[in-house]
């Protein structure tokens, strides 16, 4: 596992290790990541299984152009076996704006990704559902399997669990139009206590687990459960990173 928190110099291709299986990329800008896609796609590491994205601003917004754009020339470089999980925490560095702004950024963050899943990996705050519902409308067509991983360990759901019902009801919405357009096949929700985040012991693991955001998902979203794409799963329990 390398979890890279620098930026090396733009056009500088970071060649991974071939025996490298799992990569973080966090508080890293458009630089760093343009090098690590370049770095991929000069010398893919064979046993590259999983890049988990700590999804930032910097991130591509302000490149010059399409082709200097670090996240694009990422995704591009990807194998469809390799799982992509965008962690979104409690979702904060994204409110301090407004909504027209995010789809303009989340539409340039996600350009060129192909990957046929993607997962989220997020707390329980009840105002990630707006941006979920924006996500939505900003994921290209190729990503057809959807996992929402919630924190079991999170301090932060809903004190009213009728809270941030009219979020739910557009992303309801949004996902049966994705789902109309055959864009998308399943949306999983699993709620599992995090063991270690990024490179250090999760604060998380020490509380006591609330897994209840399971059994309310498929009532958030009436619409969508009645199509057959919502998959709760209760098994899974506990996440290594």
């Amino acid at each position: 596992m390398v979890c890279l928190y620098t930026s090396p110099g733009f056009h500088t291709a970071l060649v991974l290790p071939n025996s490298l299986k799992e990569l973080h990329l966090t508080h890293m800008d458009n630089n760093g990541v343009y090098a690590v896609g370049l770095g991929i796609e000069t010398s893919y590491p064979p046993a590259l299984s999983t890049i988990l994205v700590d999804l930032n601003f910097k991130m591509g917004v302000h490149a010059i152009n399409f082709q200097e754009h670090g996240l694009a020339r990422l995704w591009r470089s990807l194998r469809p076996v390799t799982a992509v999980t965008i962690d979104m925490d409690d979702g904060q560095r994204f409110w301090k704006t407004t909504d027209h702004v995010l789809r303009v950024v989340l539409n340039i963050l996600l350009r060129g990704f192909k990957q046929p899943q993607l997962k989220f990996h997020c707390s329980q705050s009840p105002a990630l559902a707006n941006l979920f519902a924006l996500f939505i409308s900003s994921l290209p067509d190729p990503v057809r399997d959807i996992y929402i991983v919630f924190n079991a360990g999170a301090t932060d759901g809903p004190a009213d669990q009728n809270s941030s019902l009219r979020d739910w009801d557009v992303l309801d919405q949004r996902l049966i139009h994705r789902y109309k357009r055959g864009a998308l096949n399943r949306v999983w929700f699993r709620c599992m206590t995090r063991m270690i985040t990024w490179d250090h012991p999760s604060s998380s693991s020490d509380r006591t687990p609330d897994h209840s955001i399971l059994d309310r998902a498929r009532k958030l979203l009436p619409q969508s459960d009645k199509a057959g794409i919502i998959e709760v799963d209760h098994s899974r329990r506990f996440l290594e990173y």
